[in-house]
């Protein structure tokens, strides 16, 4: 970009005014409403599972990939634990990879984990996706994730600590991201991420399945299928302007964007947080590229 110093220059704020609000807005966008071709969100309800754990079956991980990540992402990476309620870590280290080829706005992660099949009851896995900042190529974080591994027989709830009769949350599911951590001074569910911001229209595609090998994998799924389902029968009227700016963007690989590097592994450095390291948190207003004929508008109320 031509005006590239001037943006760094002021790019780092002291204060920040959140656009999007973590449930549907009731402020219309200025211009009429786009219509998304078919396929580009799909609401999948999520079915209930009848059949009851068995924990001396493993579980396998699978980190398929993510939908309509944010402009300012370049390369990203998935990382994450299993946590109990009392964050107490219950699993293995989650960490993907990433593939080159794949374009940087709708990554594959290709990525599987086996997971003992003896977790506890209210099991959680919490996520968290690191990116290269696309102006100042600094680490960044994108958003977290949440998702319980076990729910209720016969529903969709997440099972209770002390849950006797429980199923795994079997099955392909679109985890939205949001901009905050789960607050630690709260027990940890499935929901302790739902009063704060969701990154708009950016989503993980994860799957949970019975399996012993992390290369026995089934093929990732066509999103068109509707096999990934999810908690959001919509999206909001500003999300859908959002969604269309984002499938306007022309696909960008990350070799592409880093064509001196044959080899994944000095990009995995550069997408590891290290001990001490400090990382950015994405500003919201990274989502998309600026449209004049949008402009900017705030509100807010005194104190």
């Amino acid at each position: 970009l031509q005006n590239s110093r001037l943006i760094l220059r002021y790019y780092d704020v002291t204060e920040s005014v959140p656009c999007f609000a973590p449930r549907a807005s009731t402020v219309s966008p200025p211009l009429d409403h786009p219509r998304l071709p078919t396929g580009a969100f799909r609401h999948v309800d999520r079915k209930a599972n009848f059949k009851l754990h068995d924990a001396e079956k493993s579980i396998l991980l699978v980190i398929d990939g993510g939908r309509y990540l944010p402009t300012s992402v370049t390369l990203s990476r998935i990382t994450g634990r299993i946590f109990d309620k009392s964050y107490n870590v219950v699993g293995p280290q989650i960490s993907s990879g990433v593939v080159l080829e794949s374009d940087v706005y709708n990554p594959v992660y290709k990525y599987s984990i086996v997971v003992p099949g003896s977790l506890p009851s209210s099991s959680v896995l919490l996520l968290k996706m690191y990116a290269l900042h696309a102006l100042t190529g600094q680490l960044m974080t994108v958003g977290y994730s949440l998702l319980n591994i076990f729910c209720k027989r016969g529903t969709i709830e997440p099972a209770r600590p002390a849950e006797q009769a429980f199923s795994l949350n079997e099955g392909a599911v679109q985890l939205p991201l949001f901009s905050e951590g789960p607050d630690v001074s709260q027990p940890l569910t499935s929901s302790s991420l739902d009063e704060t911001y969701r990154v708009p229209c950016a989503w993980l595609l994860v799957r949970l399945l019975y399996g012993e090998e992390e290369g026995d994998v089934p093929p990732i799924p066509s999103y068109n299928d509707g096999v990934y389902a999810d908690s959001y029968p919509s999206l909001s009227a500003a999300e859908t302007f959002v969604l269309d700016s984002h499938r306007q963007r022309a696909i960008l690989t990350g070799a592409e964007m880093f064509p001196e590097s044959s080899s994944e592994v000095p990009l995995l450095r550069k997408l590891t947080r290290f001990k001490g390291q400090s990382v950015l948190d994405m500003p919201m207003s990274d989502v998309l590229e600026y449209n004049p004929e949008f402009g900017v508008g705030f509100s807010g109320k005194p104190e």
